[in-house]
């Protein structure tokens, strides 16, 4: 994934296939941020910028990019785990038992959900924009209605 093109990621991203998928696309998303921030951060190289922390924005900017590209690789790694898993036999009592019996705690590397956010309340994190989660709904309708809304 490192030294793919962007549009064999996208087709990639496209086909009928569980990885890559939103970890991973959004692991992508996190080192643009970051090399956007570094690319600022080169700009800003003049006699107004204090060049000390211009430098080390600079430098945490570039080691975000790079970690979020291996964190990218890593959930797609640690889903096809996931996906080869779902793909094993059980139709027969035999197979079923080469499975051996439940899943492990950790199911191949997947990573799991950390839970709410610190503090959350109500479905989403204190000063969220996001909408509280209901169940049964996708999402809850925005605040004043939903009319003339996809909610």
């Amino acid at each position: 994934m490192r030294d793919e093109t962007i549009g064999s990621f996208l087709t990639r991203l496209a086909a009928r296939s569980a990885a890559p998928g939103g970890g991973a696309t959004g692991a992508l998303n996190a080192a643009q941020a970051a090399a956007l921030l570094a690319m600022v951060a080169r700009f800003s190289d003049g006699p107004r910028y204090d060049a000390e922390t211009v430098g080390r924005v600079r430098a945490a900017a570039d080691g975000l990019a790079d970690e979020a590209v291996g964190l990218a690789v890593a959930d797609e790694a640690a889903f096809q785990k996931v996906v080869a898993a779902y793909q094993l036999p059980k139709d027969t009592p035999e197979a079923k038992a080469a499975r051996g019996g439940p899943p492990p705690p950790r199911r191949g590397g997947a990573a799991r959900p950390a839970g709410p956010p610190e503090g959350a309340a109500g479905g989403r994190a204190p000063g969220s924009c996001g909408p509280t989660w209901r169940p049964g709904r996708p999402s809850s309708p925005p605040p004043g209605g939903s009319q003339g809304s996809p909610w």
